[in-house]
């Protein structure tokens, strides 16, 4: 019977469910045949749903998006955000650690749907090339919970929202690097006033042939010198296409289909204490996605229907390991946006998704035999924005979630912004929120043969922040300042640790209390067609294990596994008629990697390193030029991301952009 309904009536329910909505938002019955007379000009309508009062979000700008259209995820939070990036290297996987927290506690949600596999419960950053999203949004601790749970730590969401344009517009992109690095990106943008398409076309090969410092050997016992060795077995192949069709629907609505498709094939690295192996991972993703968007002035509704398709492969010939995962997941997605004068607004919305699981790691205790695992969740959410008075708005939210069923606990979040001061180029405001978190296991937690523990409780907190924001325009000048101080406390903190047979099971071992301060200082001055602009961003973060729920637990009282202490990085850009120079600086404080009493102090050491970038845009006609060279690691410094992964030395890039604008409207 449940595969009935899987098979059959949800497809049926997402299909209604997204008619209906469409029929709905419809004035009137449009015949294809007169659609180039009945309907308006396309408009690829921005439905975004206004940020939560009191919380701290982050935008990544255009310019950026830009700039790094060649580079992944990953990439692009390392440089812009207080995120702390753990990376395996060039081509390796790569997931973040926001606010002292785990991979699994950041969400990545992609046009409102939820990319996290729902076996690893978490998303490798390295697999999503920038090119492919038009916004990107940095949620910050609890302002994630508007779009869903499991973000003790934040959400990073990214989405579409094209340029709606009459005629043909293209933007080409490719990227030579060291060791064997060739990317390349086309991008097409094309209408016709009722119709919009998009096509985004990624393509990289890379050798990762890099020499590296190997500080875990030394060449003889009296030589305190480490050997250079090259890395191998880490060649990579990646491609994506995306294809996105916009139509509009009457004077306020917009349909929009879109298709994803991903193919990775690299080899895996080993330790710098092993011997190179032939590890090989392939990651294959379909990404499919049907939504209605209707936006007015007191109004907005969205209606999604989504299908994702993940499968991962590996294999290990000296250990004659072939591992496959297969998975599938449905969403339906809704929201609903009003506005009751100037001073109310109301959002609700709902998510279902149903996960099934197909693993060779899933199998059953008694027969042995590979067992389907699946899930299901719903949420629904509601959330109020009143602005009593001119310079205070105050947000409240409730969410409730089910999985398979079973409801979970309410989660509850108040915030608010208060303005002290709007004069003469002056704005500051103070903010303040308190929330409820939760975040439920993945299915590895769960199910993981032999040592998943179905009897695994969520993960459960509550969480404190206050900050400020500060803007000063005073004549050529362009200041920014924010700051913000957090606390959390997560009970149940999931932990992967060995057991019986030296088997590594996840326990509920630990209550997390993690509190910080992050800064974030900007300034621009122009003059005379030359433009200085600057940025600084410094967290400082505290992230322990308060207590033990098992008096044979890791480390009580130290600061959690790859948390840097100290996060900073900055950029200086200097340009002037169209040639610009930008120089990069990264410093990370050391990260324990401790696990056991037993073991001793052992840490990696802190790291610094410096990107140095020249270039030039400039215009002929409709055509748009770009040029730009760019050392990065400039010093050389040995360092690592991973305990005993090889990291790059200096190394060098140029990127050649191309882009052809549309014809302009003649009358």
């Amino acid at each position: 019977m449940k595969g009935f309904y899987l098979n059959k009536i949800l497809p049926l329910f997402i299909l209604l469910t997204t008619v209906g909505n469409i029929a709905t938002a419809q004035e009137k019955i449009i015949d294809f045949m007169d659609t180039l007379i009945v309907l308006p000009d396309i408009q690829v309508i921005d439905s975004r749903i206004l940020e939560r009062s009191g919380f701290k979000n982050q935008t990544i700008d255009t310019l950026t998006l830009k700039e790094y259209r060649s580079e992944n995820l990953a990439e692009v939070l390392t440089m812009k955000t207080s995120i702390f990036i753990k990376s395996y290297g060039p081509g390796g996987l790569a997931t973040p650690s926001f606010r002292g927290t785990g991979a699994s506690h950041t969400q990545v949600y992609w046009n409102g749907i939820n990319l996290n596999s729902p076996t690893m419960g978490q998303t490798d950053l390295s697999l999503l090339p920038i090119g492919f999203s038009d916004m990107i949004d940095v949620n910050f601790g609890a302002s994630s919970l508007l779009y869903g749970t499991g973000g003790l730590g934040g959400a990073i969401r990214l989405g579409s929202n094209p340029d709606a344009i009459r005629g043909f517009e293209i933007n080409a992109t490719q990227y030579v690097g060291s060791f064997g690095t060739y990317t390349s990106n086309v991008g097409l943008n094309y209408g016709n006033g009722t119709w919009q398409g998009v096509t985004k076309i990624f393509y990289k090969t890379a050798d990762n042939d890099f020499e590296f410092v190997n500080t875990s050997q030394k060449e003889s016992h009296e030589d305190e010198d480490y050997p250079t060795q090259t890395n191998e077995n880490a060649e990579l192949r990646q491609w994506s296409v995306l294809q996105e069709v916009y139509r509009s629907v009457g004077q306020h609505g917009t349909l929009a289909a879109r298709v994803w498709y991903q193919d990775s094939d690299r080899n895996l690295s080993s330790p710098m204490n092993q011997k190179p192996g032939d590890d090989n991972q392939k990651d294959e993703t379909l990404r499919t996605m049907l939504e209605w968007k209707h936006n007015d002035e007191n109004k907005n509704f969205i209606q999604r229907a989504a299908y994702v398709r993940e499968q991962l492969d590996y294999s290990d010939p000296k250990t004659k390991t072939d591992s496959e995962s297969v998975t599938d997941s449905y969403f339906l997605n809704g929201v609903a946006n009003f506005k009751f004068g100037e001073k109310v607004y109301l959002n609700s919305g709902y998510n279902l998704r149903h996960d099934e699981a197909d693993t060779d790691d899933y199998q059953d205790l008694e027969s042995g035999n590979t067992v389907r695992r699946t899930q299901t969740t719903f949420d629904i959410y509601s959330s109020v924005e009143w602005h009593p008075a001119e310079a205070l708005e105050i947000s409240f939210l409730l969410r409730q979630q089910w999985i398979d069923g079973d409801a979970k606990p309410l989660l509850p979040s108040l915030g608010a912004n208060y303005q002290v001061i709007n004069h003469r180029g002056v704005s500051g405001t103070v903010r303040a929120n308190v929330s409820k978190s939760f975040h439920a296991p993945s299915l590895n937690d769960r199910y993981y043969f032999p040592v998943g523990n179905p009897d695994l409780l969520p993960e459960e907190g509550n969480s404190i922040e206050l900050g400020t924001d500060w803007v000063i325009l005073q004549d050529n000048w362009h200041f920014d300042y924010s700051l913000t101080a957090y606390a959390s406390l997560v009970d149940n903190w999931i932990v992967w640790r060995p057991g019986v047979r030296n088997l590594w099971a996840p326990e509920n071992l630990r209550e997390v209390y993690s509190r910080g301060l992050e800064n974030s200082l900007g300034a621009r001055y122009t003059v005379n067609g030359w433009t200085t602009e600057a940025r600084v961003n410094y967290s400082y973060i505290i992230s322990e294990n308060q207590k033990s729920y098992d008096g044979n637990d890791d480390i009580v009282g130290e600061q959690m596994i790859y948390v840097p202490k100290h996060n900073f990085n900055a950029t200086l850009r200097v340009s002037h008629k169209g040639w610009y120079a930008v120089a990069e600086q990264l410093a990370y404080g050391k990260r324990n990697i401790r696990t056991k009493e037993e073991q001793e102090d052992e840490h990696l050491a802190p790291y610094y390193l410096t990107n140095l970038s020249v270039g030039r845009n400039w215009a002929s006609g409709r055509n748009n030029f770009g040029l730009r060279l760019k050392a990065s690691n400039l010093f050389d410094y040995t360092y690592q991301s991973v305990a005993r992964r090889p990291m790059p030395g200096r190394y060098y890039s140029l990127t050649l952009n191309y882009g052809l604008n549309p014809k302009p409207k003649t009358k």
